[in-house]
């Protein structure tokens, strides 16, 4: 049993002036692919709602409950794929003054996810810390060779992290806008064999950023399969961060 293959990231472009539809841009795709998106959403008011594309598995919908001047909420979304998915997806708020920032993540060598589908588990940072700390997390299946993801979901005026959990790579920090208050989503990821994970913090550049969430996902890998576990190529529309400090396959990306 190997780590699934991180194929790629695709980033979306923030978008900060406001709308209910988030068009998340997607790779190109084979069959058997899993595509993962995960965003975070600003909504202009309380009880705002997130939907998944059509046709997409819901898996992670978490609303903010620290912080309620504004509606905030952290979204994941996965799909198996067939290849003929098309260049993008929508997600949709019930709120039309929405900002959004987003990710897609391709893996092959996954298990069935219909079966053994990500996993995750999050935490809830108090406003006013520099740290987004995403939380231990335990597989149902036990060890394995996962692919983890950590995730940092920021509110405030930050535009940068300064710092990403030790070891992982592949990282990156995107905002909604430049104006207080936009929706912004560290990511990082590792291969690993383990039967828990807990990937270590994210440290933010602004401390007058109101919390977040910090979030772990496990991905399950196929047995038998053949992978090495590391990202292939990367798909930009934002500006990945760092990108000039990629050492070579599978030297990850320097936030």
């Amino acid at each position: 049993m190997t780590a699934p293959t991180l194929v790629s990231i695709t980033e979306t472009a923030g978008e900060g002036t406001g709308t209910s539809s988030y068009v998340m841009d997607l790779p190109t795709t084979t069959s058997g692919d899993l595509l993962l998106i995960v965003g975070f959403t600003r909504g202009g008011a309380t009880g705002v709602t997130v939907t998944c594309p059509t046709d997409w598995t819901e898996l992670r919908n978490e609303q903010m409950t620290l912080y309620t001047t504004s509606s905030y909420v952290a979204f994941a979304c996965w799909l198996e794929a067939d290849g003929t998915e098309g260049a993008t997806a929508t997600v949709t708020s019930s709120a039309s003054t929405s900002r959004w920032k987003g990710f897609c993540y391709r893996f092959q060598d996954i298990a069935d996810p219909s079966t053994s589908p990500p996993e995750y588990a999050s935490f809830q940072e108090s406003a006013g810390t520099d740290n987004i700390n995403p939380p231990n997390l335990t597989p149902a299946g036990g060890s394995k060779d996962y692919y983890w993801l950590a995730e940092a979901d920021i509110v405030g005026y930050t535009d940068t992290v300064s710092t990403y959990p030790t070891d992982y790579t592949n990282t990156d920090y995107g905002s909604g806008g430049s104006s207080g208050g936009q929706p912004g989503l560290g990511i990082a990821s590792l291969a690993i064999t383990a039967s828990s994970e807990d990937p270590g913090q994210f440290t933010t550049s602004d401390s007058s950023n109101f919390g977040g969430f910090g979030a772990t996902f496990a991905i399950y890998p196929v047995a038998g399969g053949a992978s090495s576990g590391v990202i292939h190529s990367l798909a930009n529309n934002g500006g990945l961060a760092g990108l000039g400090g990629l050492a070579g396959i599978g030297g990850g990306m320097a936030g």
